[in-house]
C-alpha cells in the first residue's frame, strides 16, 4: 500500500499510517496491509498447509471462499495483504 496514508482522530492531528515500508519483520515474517487499522502488521507466513482432512472451507474478508484457513494466510502472504475469516464455510 502506499505510504502516504494518513490516518485521523477527532480533535487531533493527521497522522502518517505506519507502511509495510517502514515495518521491519523478524525472520518467518512479512508485513501484511491491514485495512481495517491502517497499518502493516507483521504475520507469519507459512509456505506450505499440512494436509489435513478436516479442513474446511472458509469465507474470507476479500469475499472470496479458500478450501482452508491456511490457503487464505498464504494468499494473503502473496498479496501482502491481511485477510480474517469471516466465516466457515463458502462465501456464496
Amino acid at each position: 500500500m502506499n505510504s502516504e496514508q494518513l490516518q485521523s482522530w477527532p480533535g487531533r492531528k493527521c497522522i502518517k499510517a505506519k507502511s509495510c515500508e517502514d515495518i521491519q519483520c523478524s525472520v518467518g515474517k512479512k508485513c501484511l496491509w491491514d485495512a481495517r487499522m491502517s497499518r502493516g502488521r507483521c504475520s507469519l507466513c507459512d509456505e506450505t498447509c499440512p494436509e489435513s482432512r478436516t479442513d474446511e472451507a472458509v469465507c474470507a474478508s476479500d469475499n472470496t471462499t479458500y478450501p482452508s484457513e491456511c490457503a487464505m494466510k498464504q494468499a494473503a502472504c502473496s498479496m501482502g495483504v491481511l485477510l480474517e475469516v469471516k466465516h466457515s464455510g463458502s462465501c456464496n
